[in-house]
């Protein structure tokens, strides 16, 4: 169940961040994140009034506030990057972050199968090939402008995301729903918080707001998704799992509703992730 439930996240994450960040052309960061959040954190109250059970406080608490500082970090870094950059870029470099929680994993003594660690190292080569793209498909002035400052904020989007990974795994442990709930009210609070300090107040028309509803929705329903699969399967795989489907996703809607070019060592980097995925599978 724990592959099936981060390949799941894999998918809803790789849909959400892709509307995310292309909303954030025509819609001011700041707006997307608190709009998106607020509405996903509103269906998850509704999931943690259904769940009930109130685990107590605890330090998970504390983990799953950090979970919400740096996943809101990383997410307005990788809008960011995909509203100035390129999305066949962006995205395979920001899913390089389950490299941190790999090594954390592995350092705290944890020991996956042979073929599993082969697989997900695979995994890992895949989305590096598909975060290498000639500078070709869009306009030379856009690539010159936008592809540097894009890279870098996918890099910070990885350090944050892997960072995530970590937290919010181990405050799933004491109760997914939880977790992801405090996780999630946490991350609106700092959002708002934001807005008042900078005076910077959520400004949108009606025909955004279904958009944002589903970046929000299929966000929120991946966190309990990567919470489960985190709750029941190694901190050392679950999060190459969670991030194997996700530059693929990004890389083909590019293509197709961007029309982006995907470089040849990008479709290798597809199969290699694929491969992977099936041996740590296996």
């Amino acid at each position: 169940m724990a592959v099936a439930f981060a390949l799941s996240a894999s998918l809803a994450w790789g849909i959400s961040d892709f509307l995310g960040g292309i909303k954030s052309r025509t819609v001011a960061l700041l707006t997307v994140l608190l709009v998106s959040q607020s509405l996903g954190t509103a269906l998850m109250a509704v999931l943690a009034l259904l769940h009930g059970h109130w685990p107590g406080a605890g330090l998970w608490m504390v983990e799953a506030f950090l979970a919400a500082v740096t996943g809101t970090i990383g997410l307005a870094a990788l809008y960011g990057g995909i509203a100035v950059g390129l999305v066949t870029l962006v995205a395979p470099v920001a899913a390089t972050a389950p490299i941190l929680p790999l090594i954390v994993g592995l350092l705290a003594g944890e020991r996956p199968r042979p073929l599993q660690l082969a697989g997900a190292g695979l995994a890992l080569v895949g989305v590096i090939l598909l975060s290498l793209r000639p500078g070709a498909g869009q306009p030379a002035g856009r690539r010159r402008r936008g592809a540097g400052i894009g890279v870098g904020l996918a890099v910070l989007a990885s350090i944050c995301f892997g960072c995530f990974y970590l937290t919010l795994a181990v405050a799933s442990r004491r109760d997914v729903v939880w977790a992801t709930m405090i996780q999630r009210l946490s991350s609106v609070c700092l959002l708002g918080a934001t807005a008042l300090l900078l005076r910077r107040w959520p400004m949108l028309h009606r025909k955004d707001l279904s958009t944002l509803a589903t970046v929000g929705i299929l966000d929120v329903g991946a966190n309990v998704l990567y919470g489960a699969a985190s709750a029941i399967g190694s901190i050392t795989l679950v999060p190459v799992l969670a991030s194997s489907l996700y530059p693929i996703e990004g890389v083909v809607l590019a293509r197709f509703v961007l029309h982006e070019r995907i470089a040849r060592l990008q479709q290798a980097g597809v199969v290699m992730v694929i491969a992977g995925v099936a041996l740590v599978s296996a």
